[in-house]
């Protein structure tokens, strides 16, 4: 496996710029002419031509993941952005389109031909995505533009199929665990820099989240079990356990195998939160959504989390920045292990080279691009201004797709100029070495998710529920379901 590779190559870097990605290129050539000064001329003439002509060429890109109204902030930095577009390439008209990706809406949008020029989705719905053919074949232009050289070969795979690349990665994640500062000094569990005690093992978890119920009589640890998001959540554990939740034979076919010794174990530890350990919170229908808003309102003291959703827990929970921590997850039986996920640009299959090219110049714009260059710097601190404003966090950094060592150290340098929390309380997170990433499931990774869902809300509800049984039902059930049916 390249998982420590990967993760070395990615981790510390690059903020989640705004929605969409961009570098264009496009010259006309002069041709040779033998002969006088004359035929110089007429080749230098018809040179000038065809470059005024490409650049004067109208082109028209949809744009998803437009800011609403309810977004002021966002909303008017991608206005600034259209003015910016305007000034450089006035040639091309950006139409704002506010589609969100959607697990149930897109494939009714995308046969109903509605796709907007570029999109946003996520890692796991790749696969589906290009086997249903609604992502363009994007090779050619990033050859031309050299993003093909720029972006992470292993990033790459996830968007590449026979060959082909189906689209551009352009920020990832990885989870870690939270924790609410205020809780975690009410029940005594600072360390002498006021930093939390953090757990080390899943062990100490559950023995940190007993204590905090203890001392303050709020639930230690919160727990997801709907809306796809406990079964995503699980995989950090279950991996810990030494779970491998698939394989492919050599014929091609996918195994569903998370009825082993292993995953029975790891459900068995969510059953105990409830019913031996009752450090969880009492409402087992429960998702990031409802995560937000204990953190901040300090209802609960620990949360599996990322570095987005803590963003959240302050703009949709009203949280402080400042009574947030972030820390490694715990190690299990085979170790600590994150889950990696992340998103991607993908075009509509209907969409003109001209016009990813378009869709691309606009990414650059916004500073989603490999080079460095004026409107990079601009649209990453018009970023970080935005974020510093919200009063998100800014220090901590992200994931980044490339390679280049010079947008690297800009990004490092800027978010350094910006930084506005104390990083003791974050630097935890950005240890990488005993820490094995995971990339999400290749084949039905929701579906999964799903399955899993109803088993943990059977577990959390359930005392007498029998961990392997359903494990074993659930694991067959998927496999019927979804995996021999991709066969």
């Amino acid at each position: 496996m390249k998982r420590r590779k990967l993760f070395a190559m990615l981790l510390s870097a690059a903020l989640l710029v705004p929605t969409l990605t961009g570098c264009g290129n496009g010259a006309g050539g002069s041709t040779e002419a033998a002969g006088g000064s004359s035929s110089v001329t007429e080749s230098d003439s018809a040179s000038k031509e065809a470059e005024t002509s490409e650049k004067t060429e109208t082109v028209t890109i949809s744009v998803a993941g437009w800011p609403s109204s309810a977004d002021p902030d966002r909303l008017a930095l991608y206005e600034d952005y259209v003015e910016t577009m305007k000034e450089l390439y006035p040639n091309i008209t950006v139409v704002p389109d506010e589609y969100q990706y959607d697990v149930d809406t897109f494939l009714p949008k995308a046969a109903s031909g509605q796709l907007p020029t570029v999109y946003s989705t996520y890692f796991t719905e790749t696969s589906k995505i290009i086997g249903a053919g609604y992502a363009k074949d994007i090779t050619a232009v990033l050859e031309d533009v050299g993003y093909d050289q720029m972006l992470n070969e292993e990033l790459l795979d996830l968007v590449t199929s026979d060959g082909k690349i189906y689209g551009v990665p352009y920020g990832g994640y990885n989870v870690g665990m939270l924790y609410n500062i205020e809780l975690f000094k009410e029940a005594g569990l600072l360390d002498e820099n006021g930093v939390p005690q953090y757990a080390q093992t899943y062990e100490e978890l559950a023995k940190l989240a007993v204590t905090v119920k203890e001392k303050t009589g709020k639930p230690g640890l919160f727990w997801y079990t709907k809306d796809n998001q406990g079964g995503w959540m699980f995989m950090n554990l279950a991996w810990s356990y030494g779970v491998d939740f698939m394989h492919q034979e050599d014929d091609g076919k996918w195994v569903a195998t998370f009825d082993s010794d292993e995953a029975i174990a790891a459900m068995q530890f969510v059953k105990d939160l409830k019913w031996k350990y009752d450090c969880i919170q009492e409402n087992t229908l429960v998702s990031g959504d409802d995560m937000f808003t204990a953190i901040a309102t300090n209802q609960v003291a620990m949360a599996y989390s990322t570095l987005d959703f803590n963003d959240r827990i302050i703009t949709a929970g009203g949280a402080d920045k400042d009574n947030l921590s972030l820390a490694r997850v715990p190690a299990g039986p085979a170790g600590r292990s994150s889950l990696m996920g992340g998103n991607i640009y993908m075009f509509s299959p209907n969409a003109t080279d001209e016009e990813v090219k378009a869709a691309l110049k606009w990414l650059e714009v916004t500073g989603f691009s490999p080079n460095v260059n004026d409107n990079v710097r601009k649209g990453i601190e018009e970023q970080l201004n935005t974020d510093v404003s919200k009063g998100t966090p800014v220090g901590p950094r992200r994931m980044s797709v490339w390679k280049s060592g010079e947008y690297y150290d800009l990004e490092g340098e800027l978010i350094s100029e910006n930084c506005n929390v104390d990083m003791k309380y974050w630097d935890d997170f950005a240890i990488t070495d005993d820490v094995s990433i995971h990339p999400e499931v290749p084949m039905n990774a929701q579906e999964l998710y799903k399955a899993l869902d109803n088993v943990i809300q059977e577990v959390l509800t359930n005392e007498n529920a029998d961990v392997a049984a359903l494990m074993t039902e659930a694991n067959a059930t998927f496999q019927r379901d979804y995996l021999d049916n991709a066969q």
